[in-house]
């Protein structure tokens, strides 16, 4: 999957969306950062490919930029883009939807580079990768939390209320 076809995805499941795509792309960046260095770094699988190598100084990546995970598993990444989207705009039901929808994807990916690959192509060992996706999970839903406490705290302050 290309960055393009990424991004079009995630439009399709939320039209209208008021992030930027230079945000949106980011975001590719960062995802196939945390993926190679939780599943593919040190195997050279999928080497040379990925946002997180075409990031431009300046600018934005370009549309036609091969994605990190192969077919079929990159359907993960429209689902971690709309999940990071509801996450930003406060949609916690949305978010969670579409993070179970990502984590399952995921979980797929995991265990086919566990099957397929040498026993030194997985940076460590398959439960330390379970640990770690565990982990960033927990941190995510962390950070949901904390953001629904600040807009609570400061709406029970009157800060978001709207007056005729």
């Amino acid at each position: 999957m290309t960055v393009g076809q990424a991004l079009e995805r995630a439009e399709e499941l939320r039209p209208g969306c008021k992030v930027d795509s230079r945000t949106r792309q980011r975001w590719l960046c960062e995802e196939d950062g945390m993926l190679r260095a939780l599943l593919f770094s040190g195997c050279g699988l999928r080497a040379g490919v990925g946002a997180d190598l075409a990031w431009p100084a300046e600018g934005g990546l370009d549309d036609a930029v091969e994605l990190l995970v192969p077919v079929p598993f990159d359907a993960l990444y429209p689902h971690y883009l709309c999940a990071k989207l509801d996450a930003a705009l406060g949609e916690t039901e949305r978010y969670a939807g579409e993070q179970a929808r990502y984590n399952s994807i995921l979980a797929e990916l995991s265990a086919w580079l566990r099957r397929r690959a040498n026993d030194h192509c997985i940076n460590a060992a398959p439960a330390a990768i379970t640990q770690n996706i565990a982990h960033i999970r927990k941190n995510r839903i962390a950070d949901i939390a904390r953001e629904i406490i600040h807009h609570e705290a400061a709406d029970s302050q009157g800060l978001f209320r709207v007056f005729p």
